[in-house]
């Protein structure tokens, strides 16, 4: 009775819970060394299972494993695991061209490269934030203790002054969060309804995110577009690919929009201007990569020269990050003591 209630706790974990982050980086890691060595995904997954020694990672390998043995299509093996959609659908795709080793070690080195920055921006950010909850704390004591005991030494300080410039230190505060909080629902409620192509057409408009669309959705585009070109498919059937289930939402609806404008004569260097968030130099890479029919070979070269552009980029707002917000908390900190100190000297002046 107890084993089986167990086993059902188990299944209950495996069936809400997959890989984090970091383990997804770590087995695509191993699977690529492993199927580069020459052992099929079977082999490497039994490898894998010996491997780990957490029995929560054990049984969902054995859950990929018998999803393989089942017969199902290889991207749905780390589908059912819960491993990031944009791994599942590259994955789809890479099933096309059979370069599933090359897939998963260059998918672990990005994901690898984005956690390193997430790291790096949570250490930036973690001390800032310390600094505000100490500013909050001296705040409450400064509120709740100091000013009751210099009230009791003196009847001339107003402490009731004090007390409303700390209240509202602490309704600005309040307000502050509240507005965010709201513009955040507010975003996701208006967003909610949108297609993806929607979406990324009004991200593109925000400052930060514009960067991010630009660099990340053309490098994505341009890969997987230039490896389905370097297996010698045409464009035709490279859209019939793409528009498949399985794949990202934006890609499916641009795939189809290029296929309608097709239809219509029009070429695909024109049809991809019309998307905003990619980017620019694409049109004109694949008008004369046409031309010299060397297209596939350019867009994987492009799509790989703007990620490492995004990563430069990235590196260099993420040291801003720190100084900014130090700043903000320092305006702060002179801007509370100013209004707690002020009104005591005033006090010596006149006492």
């Amino acid at each position: 009775m107890l084993g089986e209630t167990v086993q059902l706790h188990l299944k209950h974990i495996i069936k809400k819970k997959g890989f984090n982050r970091t383990e997804q980086i770590k087995i695509m890691r191993l699977l690529a060394d492993l199927l580069n060595s020459g052992l099929s995904f079977q082999e490497s997954l039994s490898f894998l299972i010996k491997l780990y020694h957490n029995l929560e990672i054990v049984n969902l390998l054995k859950k990929m494993e018998r999803v393989l043995s089942s017969g199902e299509e290889l991207y749905k093996m780390f589908q059912k695991a819960n491993f990031n959609n944009k791994v599942v659908a590259r994955i789809k795709l890479s099933a096309v061209h059979g370069d599933v080793g090359k897939i998963l070690e260059q998918l672990s080195k990005q994901m690898e490269d984005e956690e390193k920055r997430l790291i790096k921006l949570r250490q930036l950010l973690s001390y800032p934030m310390i600094l505000f909850t100490m500013l909050i704390l001296i705040v409450l004591v400064m509120k709740y203790i100091l000013f009751p005991k210099m009230a009791d030494f003196s009847t001339k300080l107003n402490s009731d002054i004090e007390n409303n410039k700390i209240n509202l230190f602490f309704v600005s505060i309040l307000v502050i969060i509240l507005v965010l909080c709201v513009l955040i629902f507010g975003i996701k409620y208006f967003l909610k309804e949108k297609s993806s192509l929607e979406k990324l057409n009004i991200l593109v408009k925000i400052p930060f995110f514009k960067y991010w669309c630009l660099y990340t959705c053309t490098s994505y585009f341009c890969f997987e577009w230039g490896k389905l070109l370097s297996l010698g498919l045409e464009t035709k059937e490279i859209i019939k690919l793409l528009k498949k289930d399985g794949n990202l939402n934006w890609i499916k609806e641009i795939a189809c929009i290029i296929e309608k404008d097709m239809e219509k004569g029009i070429p695909l260097y024109i049809s991809v201007r019309n998307f905003p968030f990619l980017n620019k130099g694409l049109s004109y890479l694949i008008e004369e990569g046409e031309m010299k029919g060397k297209l596939a070979i350019e867009l994987e070269i492009y799509g790989e020269e703007l990620w490492q552009e995004w990563l430069i980029k990235l590196e260099k707002w993420l040291e801003w990050v720190q100084p900014v917000v130090f700043c903000i908390i320092g305006v702060m900190i002179v801007s509370i003591y100013t209004a707690i100190l002020l009104p005591m000297y005033q006090f010596n002046e006149f006492g």
